[in-house]
């Protein structure tokens, strides 16, 4: 390595160091601050440069001396010293190797690790406040994603099974994990935020987790009369949410053909936008508040939609084989009724395939997409107000006109 690339990569150990320190210097801790840091994090680098010389002994011989020091520091310290020592040494430690690592490899990924370890050191707090709040129902909801992305899914076979070859169960098995991770992740913004963040935000996330869970929810907090527009206007956002959701994971199945399937897409969750922006401007009575979600990461859930997905599947390509193509609209129209993912997903998967045409795909989750509409609209109108059953209903028969018009029109 040459001076200037060698002075380059101790510069950036010395930037990082500062960077980690600083937020310990932050909580004043005893152990090591943005000093000691730095220090800890150039000595990496320069055991790194100087073992290139010498021996790659010194590296892990560094390991241990800075082991030891700051074994000692804490000695010193003693133990009636307040602050997480154990975290800040291991901190140290890894702050050691970063060192190392922008010398021996790639410097992009000691930042990230760098910059990672900062983060995670700061949110200290905040991370504790959310697992104290997580119920154990939460703390097993997440376990059991654990299991089903990281146990379950490596051990399927990857290959087609049963009627007309069409079922992967490891691929099955990939597209439940992109599913159940998209609702998770609502659920954690909805965890961290919902609560305080209103109707908007209840909206938005209600749409990433289930579009349906929110309209009968925000359809039940009607029964009183109250909060009718910003519940219609909720029900609308989520519903236009849960389809620019689906474009994205066509657009993760199926890449090549995912222009022909979001253009459509996009002009009706365009217009759902458009409705429910008009409400949010027009609305005078008071906010319906955030709804309650359940943890979307449940093993039955995945099994569920695994099983949906399955028969889904199968269902369009024997209704493709004996009854023709347009059979498959029925299928599509049945299932999108009470879920979007299974007839998106599926349909997607065998247009990229080239088992189904692109023209009988995307009619085929745009018809989904309006059962789906009409379904919601029925739910609000038995289970909400008599003024937002007309409300929802005058504005999903908008979207489906809308749709019946691009079914027979879009080219």
């Amino acid at each position: 390595m040459d001076l200037s690339t060698a002075a380059a990569r101790l510069g950036i150990a010395l930037c990082l160091g500062l960077l980690v320190g600083l937020e310990r210097q932050r909580v004043n801790h005893p152990l090591a601050g943005v000093r000691t840091f730095a220090m800890i994090t150039v000595f990496g680098a320069l055991c790194a440069v100087l073992g290139q010389s010498l021996g790659p002994w010194l590296v892990p011989a560094g390991l241990l001396a800075a082991v030891a020091a700051l074994i000692a520091g804490i000695w010193r310290i003693g133990p009636q010293a307040d602050g997480p020592q154990l975290t800040t040494l291991f901190a140290a430690l890894i702050m050691y190797a970063v060192g190392a690592l922008v010398v021996l490899g790639d410097p992009v990924i000691g930042v990230v690790v760098a910059g990672g370890l900062t983060v995670l050191l700061h949110l200290k707090d905040r991370l504790h406040r959310t697992v104290a709040s997580l119920g154990q129902a939460d703390v097993t909801a997440i376990m059991q994603f654990c299991l089903i992305t990281l146990v379950i899914l490596p051990i399927l076979p990857d290959r087609t099974f049963g009627p007309y070859q069409v079922f992967n169960p490891r691929e099955a098995w990939l597209l439940v994990v992109l599913i159940v991770s998209i609702g998770l992740g609502g659920y954690v913004a909805y965890k961290l935020l919902g609560e305080k963040a209103g109707t908007l935000l209840g909206a938005i996330l209600g749409g990433l987790i289930s579009s349906t869970a929110t309209t009968v929810s925000y359809a039940r907090r009607t029964a009183s009369g109250q909060g009718v527009a910003l519940a219609a206007m909720a029900i609308m956002l989520a519903s236009a949410i849960s389809a620019i959701r689906v474009i994205g994971i066509i657009v993760v199945v199926a890449p090549a053909q995912a222009a022909a399937f979001w253009q459509p897409l996009v002009a009706l969750a365009a217009l759902m936008l458009l409705m429910a922006a008009v409400l949010w401007f027009t609305a005078r009575d008071a906010h319906a508040g955030s709804t309650e979600h359940s943890n979307p990461a449940q093993l039955g859930t995945a099994l569920i939609f695994a099983g949906m997905y399955g028969v889904v599947l199968i269902g369009v390509a024997w209704a493709r084989d004996t009854l023709g193509p347009n059979a498959i609209y029925g299928v599509a129209a049945a299932s999108g009724a009470t879920d979007m993912d299974a007839i998106a997903l599926s349909t997607a998967r065998l247009v990229e395939r080239s088992q189904l045409e692109v023209s009988v795909g995307w009619r085929a989750v745009v018809i989904g997409l309006l059962a789906n509409a009409v379904f919601k609209a029925g739910a609000a109108a038995v289970l909400g107000n008599r003024r937002l059953g007309w409300m929802v209903g005058l504005l999903f028969g908008g979207v489906v006109v809308a749709g019946v018009l691009i079914l027979w029109l879009w080219p």
